[in-house]
């Protein structure tokens, strides 16, 4: 009886999946930006850097000083400086662009706070806008500004 049933919610979770629309872009991009999330509260930069496209710029509204090697060392000594990292990305909305599918933009707020006790050492909430390209399937992030 316990292995007929196993067996049968094995083939209905296969039958599922088989069925399920595909993933849309808009679904893809929020799934890189919770990735993104993840890597840094686990401070895991590699999954981090692995979201970013080679030609990637960020910075402050008005400024993309900082180019993927910059952002890679920020995330470094961020890392080295708190022991303890807790994001959390609200409010997502994507846009894909109508005339170029494989463009969008996103924004969100982000609540972005570093310590190495339980209390936070430093804390900050940004509003962040960015640019994401399809790249053979797999989207990159090419533009990030926060304020």
């Amino acid at each position: 009886m316990t292995r007929t049933l196993i067996a049968v919610v094995l083939i209905s979770n296969v039958l599922l999946t088989a069925c399920a629309e595909p993933q849309g872009p808009e679904q893809a991009i929020k799934g890189q930006i919770t990735g993104m999330e993840d890597a840094l509260a686990k401070r895991s930069s590699m999954t981090f850097m692995a979201t970013l496209a080679e030609s990637f710029l960020g910075g402050r509204s008005g400024q993309l000083d900082t180019d993927k090697e910059a952002a890679r060392k920020m995330l470094a000594v961020y890392f080295l400086r708190y022991h303890r990292i807790r994001v959390a990305v609200t409010h997502i909305e994507v846009k894909i662009y109508p005339d170029e599918h494989f463009l969008a933009s996103a924004s969100a707020r982000v609540a972005l706070a570093g310590g190495e006790n339980l209390l936070p050492n430093a804390a900050g909430f940004y509003q962040v806008t960015s640019q994401w390209r399809n790249f053979d399937g797999d989207w990159k992030l090419t533009r990030l500004q926060w304020q």
